[in-house]
């Protein structure tokens, strides 16, 4: 192949690959908005809890998005497991991860969640979550990430499952 063929075909493969790049990001966007849009909904005006059916492959039943409502303050929050994941408690990876973002540390929602605990044989998840947002005023939505462990994992081998659903405070 001549010198210049090399280069012709070098520079197509980068705006290809450049291209494809640049493809993904807004497929990405509009997924996780229709999926947001169609998650079925919990409506909490206390403390909240949903059970996540999940089986092996990390596929998961329609995840339900946790609605806060009414007054502010501090609410708790519960998933629990019914498949052969339990939660994450690895140190850098561990249960729940919070989408965190360059606001003000006040509006961070990484700073909502707090105490996280996970029990019952690893298969349930509590948090404290701070309810900002008295009714009628606006809502947020904090996006979150379930870490989890298939039960068949070993120390060398881990088999992971990562999920993320949304709360929203309104």
């Amino acid at each position: 192949m001549s010198k210049s063929m090399t280069i012709a075909v070098t520079l197509a493969s980068s705006v290809v690959a450049g291209c494809g790049s640049l493809g993904d990001r807004p497929f990405a966007a509009m997924e996780e908005l229709a999926l947001r849009s169609s998650n079925p909904r919990i409506q909490c005006h206390g403390d909240c809890g949903l059970v996540v059916q999940i089986s092996s492959g990390c596929n998961y039943a329609s995840l339900r998005t946790m609605e806060l409502e009414g007054g502010v303050g501090q609410r708790t929050l519960t998933w629990k497991i019914d498949g052969p994941y339990t939660f994450s408690r690895e140190d850098y990876k561990f249960g729940i991860v919070v989408r965190g973002d360059a606001r003000t540390p006040d509006q961070d929602p990484s700073t909502r969640i707090s105490d996280a605990q996970i029990t019952n044989g690893n298969k349930e998840l509590t948090v404290r979550f701070d309810k900002r947002n008295p009714p009628a005023t606006r809502t947020d939505t904090i996006t979150y990430y379930l870490n989890l462990l298939h039960e068949s994992s070993t120390p060398r081998q881990k088999v992971w499952c990562e999920i993320h659903p949304w709360i929203v405070d309104r």
